[in-house]
């Protein structure tokens, strides 16, 4: 039972990183609708699986040494590429040290992006935010205040190291540890009738929303830098779908084997397909 529960997890990445490159290669609104819940959702699915044991140094060390070694390894990629293409090597490796997913029109933002590896700079930061909040009695204070000063630093001036959008994004990871606990002391009370009742809601809700407030608009939510186009519903809006893909993943494992192998190994390897 508990190898299906990591399972399922798995597989909602591999959904989630599916969404991301399908929003790609969409029309625009197909875009806005996966953007609205894939990538909250690898922070909060590894927000589940946070680790308390150590102390907060080695965690952090062990992530340092987890994200940012691809990180480097995939930006001194990129620099010898644009060197061999002659592609302005320099400004690639402005484009690396800065870390910004996008280019916003914000102050100090003329080294151009560094593309989808961003995402290794702002998870190590949201995580280690996440853990400090988790460990303290005021958790819950420091990780809103992380959101707060993220978001409106954001729109003063952008950051080197995705460290804003880590920061807005940490409030994913300690949803996800959050909802963990209420798992541990819930779960023995409740029946699976009851589990797929909540999951007919939360997509019921999401679903409803997304057509509130997203169909017929093409403007996505950029996690990246940190723009929700319409406030609150766009970062509180994607944990109803979130829940409900992993509860649909779930039902996956447990009916549809063989789709759940191949979405279990694309979640297996998300981070290695980001670089």
């Amino acid at each position: 039972m508990e190898q299906k529960r990591l399972d399922y997890y798995d597989i909602a990445k591999g959904v989630c990183f599916i969404a991301v490159v399908w929003g790609h290669f969409m029309s625009p609104y197909g875009t806005v609708f996966c953007y609205t819940f894939n990538l909250p959702a690898f922070f909060v699915i590894s927000g589940y699986f946070l680790n308390k044991k150590k102390p907060v140094n080695e965690y952090a060390a062990a992530k340092v040494e987890q994200l940012i070694i691809p990180y480097i390894c995939t930006g001194c990629f990129m620099i010898i590429l644009s060197a061999i293409l002659r592609r302005d090597p320099a400004e690639w490796t402005g484009r690396v040290i800065y870390g910004a997913g996008l280019e916003p029109a914000r102050p100090f933002m003329n080294v151009g992006f560094v593309g989808p590896i961003w995402f290794f700079l702002a998870l190590l930061f949201a995580l280690v935010i996440a853990r400090i909040g988790i460990i303290n009695p005021l958790g819950i204070v420091i990780v809103i205040f992380c959101v707060i000063v993220g978001y409106v630093s954001s729109w003063i001036a952008w950051l080197p190291f995705g460290i804003q959008a880590g920061m807005m994004l940490s409030g994913y990871v300690y949803a996800g540890y959050v909802a963990k606990r209420l798992v541990e002391l819930i779960r023995p009370h409740i029946s699976d009738g009851i589990i797929w009742q909540v999951t007919g809601v939360l997509t019921a809700i999401f679903v409803t929303v997304w057509f509130w407030y997203y169909s017929g608009e093409e403007r996505c939510v950029l996690f990246c830098i940190n723009e929700y186009p319409r406030g609150l519903a766009d970062y509180f809006g994607p944990l109803t779908a979130i829940f409900s893909v992993i509860l649909l993943c779930a039902y996956i494992v447990r009916y549809i084997p063989l789709v759940s192998s191949g979405l279990r190994w694309i979640g297996q390897n998300t981070l290695p397909m980001l670089c």
